[in-house]
């Protein structure tokens, strides 16, 4: 007896707290049922005012910073370098990786002659074609260096730059970075220049007067013959299959480096569209990146009609459908009050009945996304805070706009207004006669008697 009267004294704590929660809403349903026009003018301005802040919105599509984990060593190893580069905001930079074309047949011009160019790229069998060691492919590549740097101009919105004076020249790096290229190629197929003992080659190092040189930096594939060969050291290499130039870019002053940098790449496909029966190439870049992940967009979702949007603008989405819960949850409770209690009583027992689910669930809510907050990759938790927020600003707009809108909605059922044409309203005898019946939903019998 005794073990069965302390187990039934025993008390719920979460009954309890759903017993002050329905208390507190109960009384919070009657103050508001009672001043409804502030909680509806109140929340309209709060949203006016929060409006400007689009004004300080900042959009963040660097692919590298949202999905790379905050303490990754891609980061660190990004950090250092833009220490050594200098790459930052307003300087980038745009990478060319050159490889052989394959072996193609003798094409004639249009005047009956044959491209010499072309032809000298099918005297070497199969098995060497990759390799770059041959003269008509340093040309080629020596030539394009030349071009880009004395001749390209690049087109901005106002109007052409010469790349060579106006864009490189803003970034120390962008005169000198591929330097060693040509300086390799011109030893290499020069006999003067082997023959000078002040020029040397022992791989990785490229002696050059008194500048020595890392050569794979622009240099990849490299391939060494087992002996060192002359005392130059040229001969010890084999074979190159990639040759790799970089062009470090800043920006003007009217346009950023990203900007500049896309304007390049369009200069730089031109160049090496002319010279593709002798070179494959790769462009890289920041903004070649993000192209590249907008393609699917760009080339597919369009026949559906879709159109590419950042991970954050499903916020108000997932907002809508939490928020669209919770309105139900309320009208349902609305629905099973009788009909003869005045407004307020109505509103006063729809917040108690409903007012403890839709803070649970917009609490839980919260809390999830909440924790989403604290992941080590950018882009989970800044759409975790987006949609926290979004949460928080949801379940407070429902207790108090929403709130009040179905109290003036309740005054308008008792006054026996129409749901949509408001001046339209039923005969005093008739609106008598529906709250004499004491009307309750089938929903209530339902559930409290089924």
């Amino acid at each position: 007896m005794t073990t069965k009267n302390s187990s039934q004294n025993l008390i719920n704590p979460f009954g309890l707290l759903q017993d002050i929660l329905a208390k507190l809403f109960f009384r919070y349903g009657f103050f508001i049922a009672k001043h409804p026009r502030p909680f509806i003018i109140i929340p309209v301005l709060v949203t006016l005012l929060l409006m400007f802040g689009i004004l300080n919105l900042r959009i963040e599509d660097d692919l590298r910073l949202l999905y790379s984990p905050e303490h990754s060593m891609s980061r660190l190893e990004y950090q250092v370098h833009k220490e050594f580069s200098g790459d930052s905001v307003n300087s980038s930079y745009v990478a060319i990786a050159l490889e052989a074309a394959p072996p193609t047949p003798n094409l004639e011009l249009n005047d009956g002659s044959t491209d010499v160019h072309k032809q000298s790229s099918t005297t070497h069998s199969p098995i060497n074609w990759k390799n770059m060691l041959r003269h008509e492919i340093a040309l080629s590549i020596t030539g394009l260096q030349q071009f880009i740097m004395h001749n390209m101009t690049v087109d901005l919105p106002d109007g052409s730059y010469h790349f060579g004076n106006d864009i490189c020249t803003r970034n120390a790096l962008c005169p000198l970075s591929n330097v060693l290229v040509q300086l390799f190629f011109d030893a290499y197929f020069s006999e003067k220049l082997r023959k000078d003992p002040r020029i040397e080659l022992h791989w990785p190092i490229l002696k050059f007067f008194e500048n020595k040189m890392f050569m794979p930096t622009n240099f990849y594939g490299v391939e060494l013959n087992k002996s060192e060969g002359n005392s130059d050291g040229f001969d010890a290499i084999s074979s190159i299959q990639v040759v790799h130039l970089v062009y470090h870019i800043a920006g003007t002053e009217k346009y950023t480096a990203e900007e500049v940098g896309i304007a390049v790449e369009k200069s730089l496909k031109q160049a090496l569209a002319e010279r593709e029966h002798l070179l494959r190439y790769s462009l890289f870049s920041l903004a070649i990146l993000k192209a590249e992940m907008q393609k699917n967009t760009t080339y597919t979702l369009p026949y559906i009609s879709l159109t590419l949007i950042l991970l954050v603008t499903v916020v108000p989405f997932l907002a809508f459908a939490i928020g669209v819960d919770d309105t139900y949850v309320m009208l349902g409770a609305w629905q099973d009050t009788k009909r003869n209690l005045s407004p307020e009583k109505r509103m006063a027992l729809s917040l108690e009945e409903a007012g403890s689910a839709i803070t649970v669930t917009s609490l839980t809510s919260f809390l999830s996304f909440g924790i989403g907050t604290f992941s080590a990759t950018p882009a989970i938790s800044i759409f975790c805070k987006f949609i926290a927020i979004a949460v928080l600003f949801d379940y407070i707009y429902q207790i108090t706009f929403f709130a009040a809108v179905m109290a003036l909605g309740g005054r308008r059922e008792a006054a026996g207004h129409h749901c949509i044409f408001l001046w339209r309203r039923m005969p005093k005898e008739q609106i008598c006669k529906v709250i004499m019946r004491e009307i309750l939903s089938d929903n209530f019998l339902n559930n409290n008697y089924v």
